[in-house]
């Protein structure tokens, strides 16, 4: 067990500069993008006192819980559609499992020509395991990580609840902020 001393809600703002970060990244790719992610939470709240109120909203998020079946089982469905897609080289259908955000930065080429370069085991894989499940929720995004394990490889999935469905917005190696304490 990882234990983190990031709070949830500067995974959730890293998870929301990462994914905005992604967009303007995307032809760079996924790798460049996760590293962001991981060094994009503000601060530990180390020296704010008790008396601050600069954020309110912040104490009304709780911190991150494990996901329930459900959203586990639609989840490891968008993760599995597109790891599927990849492995038949389907770059266009592997796409339609990313979020717009995603999608409005690259094209099936660029996609494929960055899962060729960094993540070829996605290409060979049919064997893997969906390890931990976590919900983030935020009054402003519902983050939600997945880690999943290819062999010797983990890769960490961050999804967002778009149109009813749980979309990628971006992948990489799994940090401390994707592998936190879940809440009690």
């Amino acid at each position: 067990m990882v234990v983190s001393s990031r709070t949830s809600n500067e995974i959730v703002d890293g998870a929301r500069l990462g994914a905005t970060a992604a967009a303007g990244l995307a032809a760079v790719g996924l790798v460049v993008a996760a590293v962001m992610v991981a060094g994009c939470g503000v601060g530990s709240g180390e020296g704010a006192s008790a008396g601050d109120t600069a954020s309110d909203t912040e104490s009304e998020t709780s911190g991150p819980e494990i996901c329930t079946q459900e959203i586990r089982e639609d989840v490891e469905d968008t993760v599995r559609g597109q790891t599927q897609a990849i492995s038949a080289r389907d770059y266009e259908r592997a796409l339609e499992f990313s979020s717009n955000r995603y999608r409005s930065g690259t094209n099936p080429e660029q996609f494929g020509a960055l899962i060729e370069d960094s993540y070829d085991y996605l290409l060979t894989t049919s064997d893997y395991d969906f390890a931990d499940c976590y919900v983030y929720d935020d009054p402003e995004l519902e983050v939600v990580t997945i880690t999943a394990q290819y062999g010797d490889v983990a890769l960490a999935y961050y999804l967002i609840e778009e149109d009813g469905a749980w979309r990628i917005e971006l992948a990489g190696a799994p940090t401390v902020a994707s592998q936190p304490e879940p809440a009690v």
